[in-house]
């Protein structure tokens, strides 16, 4: 999600089913569409221990107001720092995630879907590969190759008469 997203999500938009442990979250994202996200298993552990402590309208907020979250760039730069971490910015996570879910083997094309994009070039251009990723992957080309291998000696054949 989007980081204007996040801060605006109310508990009306968030549906948690007990029951079969998953969860989905309704938004009306960039250009005012509409769009349903389905959430992993850690998303969902989130939310629901997050609705046990919240009652409130909106699902993140501040601290010290009650209030809806607006800005987390003092905690964002203080968790960065923390980590180690220069040069990276709230939104680098949309690409980061994006990034996971094409690397761990999930479809370009549900990636557009989770992300909201319009066109699949935008979502190419979110779902980085790392060097060590496509060093990876050229390794399939082995595993497929091993299996249309011609054997080096022709086999015997034996006519029974």
């Amino acid at each position: 999600m989007r980081q204007d997203e996040i801060f605006s999500l109310k508990w009306e938009s968030v549906i948690l089913n007990e029951r079969f442990r998953h969860g989905e979250i309704t938004i009306i994202g960039k250009g005012g569409k509409r769009r349903n996200i389905r959430m992993n298993q850690t998303v969902y552990d989130l939310l629901a221990r997050k609705r046990r402590e919240n009652n409130g309208e909106y699902v993140f907020v501040s601290p010290k107001t009650g209030d809806k979250l607006d800005n987390v760039k003092r905690s964002f730069a203080t968790a960065l720092k923390k980590a180690g971490i220069s040069n990276f910015r709230f939104h680098d996570l949309r690409h980061t995630s994006a990034s996971w879910m094409v690397q761990g083997g999930a479809d370009i094309y549900a990636v557009q879907k989770i992300l909201g994009h319009a066109d699949l070039k935008t979502t190419q251009r979110y779902a980085h590969q790392s060097p060590d990723y496509l060093e990876s992957q050229i390794g399939v080309l082995d595993g497929f190759l091993d299996q249309k291998k011609v054997p080096d000696e022709k086999p015997q054949i034996k006519i029974a008469i």
